[in-house]
């Protein structure tokens, strides 16, 4: 079903996947005003903002309408039918940086804030909107019905994930209105939802401001809207210009105060355990978010630069620029050349994933292998419960977590898609000096930093393929051999006996058994499971294959888990079992 054939409310129940009977027992049965929580937040300049919030199962079905209304918004936007050029709220691929961006090494920035922003978006607004827009035009009684989903307490509020994006469609003709008077001024527009901001290089603005800024207020004020005075202010270039929080004046930055207050915090979570923020004890998982959003600022700076350079042409410079991410893998040097804060960054990624983890982490050679020991756990979860549990719900709860190769991970660690060379590159972070440039022997600095050993183990599991001299498990050996006092036959002696060894620190090396040592983790499924066939496929575990006979290890993990009742899985309970050891052995470790 496509928007333009909403006719009755029944129809956008359809539309949006939610029972039709379910949405009127939660109106008229439940009613709105009793599904949703307020709860109170600091603002910078003082005071509180009162969150409104859905519980689950209305926030569930806003959910829905919202990304409805996101596929309309972009289908519109595709056609060429809408526009949301200026808006940069609560938008894919949109965020407070792009909207910064816009007003970066401007001669005069001015911010102006609609007051009571939320709250004008009233439930008349909000139905007159879907019955009367032109491409969002549905029925009154749909309206009205949309309406009384997506509003509570009379108008659309702060908290719900159906507001941000109703107001933006609200907005659109406003946003029109204002960019045309803009215009009129030589100003630049954007809004990231209640906040405007227009700049402009023509200091003639100055003696024109007063006159732009009360045409402004009269044009808010004839579209249902007020200017905040309190929050309207103009900025030159040679003071801080701050749009969104953000300085603008040559580079888009989150402020002095903002990167040294971060610091502050993680250097006393690393001392003391903990930290404080707002005045409350701070979580591991705030300070990850600041220094992602840090680094979402260099990373961008670092393009722009980039730009800036190529427009110029200018080649030498070009080549050497190796800040943004690198042009070939098996490049190292542009993380001799991080950043100070690229640096911070990196070695707080390293407490966070592998010094602090409140869970023992695996490191798996491909996404495949996680898929084969997740199942296996959920089928014999009764027998290792320091592993997996089932929780009252009837819903898997894993004690361990996979580590996932992410983008960051590939920037800072060189930690790519699959294979042994990512997991040498990572191991380094365990090997040589603390203050090595290239990989720093973050294990060593934090047990200085914090007087304790890492809180859980982390293990790389290889394939048991040890015969052979080109597979990632022996490269991996012949690497640690070369950069510990371990020597290749001590390691390779001890695996075979235990298929366990302790590489350094909370750094293990695990393998499944093999009499042949020349297997993969698949070699562990019977012959009926590895017999399968998909859609008359046969399973190959080779990388190139004829895709008309044969599927390969993606589809075939995929099956496993998602039968992971139906499959044997008792060739896997010696790896298990290794797994469960490590756990218990550093347990024991960690706290002699």
């Amino acid at each position: 079903m496509q928007w333009d054939e909403i006719k009755t409310r029944e129809d956008f129940a359809t539309f949006i996947g939610v029972p039709y009977k379910y949405l009127t027992y939660l109106l008229y049965n439940q009613r709105i005003e009793n599904l949703y929580i307020a709860f109170e937040i600091p603002k910078k300049s003082g005071g509180v903002r009162i969150i409104n919030s859905p519980e689950d199962r209305l926030k569930k079905i806003l959910k829905k309408i919202m990304r409805k209304l996101e596929e309309r918004m972009v289908f519109l936007e595709q056609e060429g039918k809408i526009s949301s050029k200026v808006a940069h709220g609560f938008i894919k691929s949109k965020n407070i940086i792009t909207n910064a961006s816009s007003h970066r090494n401007r001669k005069i920035v001015l911010n102006v804030d609609i007051e009571n922003f939320f709250p004008s978006f009233h439930f008349g607004r909000v139905k007159g909107f879907f019955e009367k827009n032109k491409y969002f035009k549905v029925p009154k009684e749909v309206a009205v019905f949309i309406a009384q989903l997506t509003c509570y307490n009379g108008s659309l509020p702060q908290g719900s994930p159906c507001s941000p994006i109703i107001t933006n469609l609200i907005c659109q003709i406003l946003d029109f209105r204002i960019i045309e008077l803009a215009q009129k001024y030589n100003l630049k527009y954007t809004r990231y939802a209640d906040d405007m901001t227009f700049s402009t290089n023509d200091m003639q603005f100055v003696d024109t401001y007063i006159r732009f800024v009360e045409e402004l207020g009269d044009l808010l004020t004839r579209s249902g809207f007020s200017l905040n005075d309190e929050k309207t202010h103009i900025q030159f270039q040679r003071e801080k210009q701050t749009v969104t929080g953000l300085t603008v004046n040559k580079k888009v930055n989150v402020s002095r105060h903002f990167y040294k207050n971060t610091r502050a915090m993680v250097n006393t979570l690393y001392k003391k355990g903990e930290f404080m923020i707002d005045g409350e004890r701070g979580t591991i998982n705030q300070l990850f978010g600041r220094f992602n959003f840090i680094d979402q600022l260099v990373k961008y700076n670092n393009r722009i630069e980039r730009e800036a350079i190529i427009r110029n042409d200018y080649v030498n410079q070009q080549k050497n620029l190796i800040k943004s991410v690198p042009d070939a893998e098996n490049k190292f040097d542009y993380l001799k050349k991080l950043s100070a804060r690229e640096r911070e960054y990196r070695k707080f990624l390293y407490y966070y994933y592998f010094f602090s983890s409140t869970v023992p982490v695996i490191v798996t050679e491909g996404k495949t292998d996680s898929r084969y020991i997740k199942a296996a756990l959920k089928n014999l979860y009764r027998r290792y419960p320091k592993l997996i549990e089932r929780d009252e719900k009837g819903k898997f709860v894993f004690k361990i977590k996979f580590l996932r190769r992410t983008a960051l991970l590939k920037y800072y660690f060189r930690f790519f898609e699959d294979g042994a060379d990512a997991m040498k590159n990572l191991s380094n972070c365990w090997f040589g000096k603390t203050d090595e440039k290239l990989f720093p022997n973050y294990s060593e600095l934090f047990k200085e930093i914090t007087n304790r050993k890492a809180l859980k183990p982390v293990i790389f599991l290889f394939d048991n393929e040890l015969k052979n001299n080109k597979k990632p498990i022996r490269n991996f050996i012949n690497h640690v051999s070369n950069n510990t006092i371990h020597d290749n036959k001590t390691i390779e002696n001890e695996i075979r006996e235990n298929n366990i060894f302790n590489v350094i620190d909370n750094l293990y090396l695990l393998t499944h058994p093999s009499e042949t040592e020349d297997e993969e983790i698949e070699d562990l499924f019977d012959d009926p499971t590895l017999d399968y066939r998909i859609a008359g496929k046969v399973f190959t575990k080779e990388s190139k294959f004829d895709v008309d006979k044969y599927y390969g290890k993606n589809d075939f993990s995929n099956y496993i888990l998602q039968n992971y009742s139906q499959i044997n899985f008792k060739n896997f309970t010696p790896l298990l079992d290794n797994l469960n050891k490590i756990v218990d052995v550093y347990e024991a470790k960690y706290k002699s």
